[in-house]
């Protein structure tokens, strides 16, 4: 049997841990994949799912708050005849102050005035309210007109901040939950 050095045989076992922590490195990235399809796929069908209007209200909630992670949110319809948002539904914000916003006011109005999101990775100010607190503002087209705005407010406090996966969920709201939710204006 060949004698090796014990430089030889250091060289060999550390590259030995290298792999083994690129191997550990690779799964975890892995699971993280298949978590992030797992939720994508949830999200989508718990939209299509939906055969109402409570329901896809309902529906969308239920993904902000478990799958992106934050129990403050509005959902507004557009009326274009006034100009204005319309309050639909709410989690975790105290509803008065957004039963109605008009168009092109604040974060949310320019949501739906433009046609562009809002989106803070950092999350929404913790010590102050209104616009300062809004984590996203998701407008919600239908043949490229808006017709509603999702706003997110505060994550929730074991987030740190928004992932990817988080901005792939929002794309999947923005895309599906207007042509499931038959806004009427």
């Amino acid at each position: 049997m060949a004698a090796y050095s014990e430089e030889y045989v250091q060289s060999l076992l550390a590259e030995n841990d290298r792999l083994r922590t690129l191997v550990e490195s690779l799964k975890t990235e892995s699971e993280a994949h298949v978590a992030n399809l797992a939720s994508l796929y949830v999200a989508v069908t718990s939209v299509h799912g939906a055969l109402d209007r409570p329901s896809v209200l309902t529906s969308v909630q239920e993904i902000v708050t478990n799958l992106i992670g934050s129990e403050e949110m509005a959902i507004f319809e557009t009326d274009t005849e006034h100009g204005r948002l319309m309050l639909l539904a709410s989690t975790g914000i105290e509803p008065g102050s957004y039963q109605e916003i008009y168009v092109g006011e604040g974060a949310i109005g320019r949501a739906a005035a433009t046609g562009e999101r809002l989106i803070r990775a950092e999350g929404g100010s913790l010590s102050e309210a209104g616009d300062a607190a809004l984590t996203a503002c998701i407008p919600f087209k239908v043949a490229g007109r808006v017709v509603g705005v999702l706003a997110v407010f505060r994550l929730l406090p074991h987030k740190l901040r928004l992932a990817a996966i988080d901005i792939y969920l929002f794309d999947v709201l923005a895309a599906d939950a207007p042509s499931a939710l038959p806004f009427t204006r």
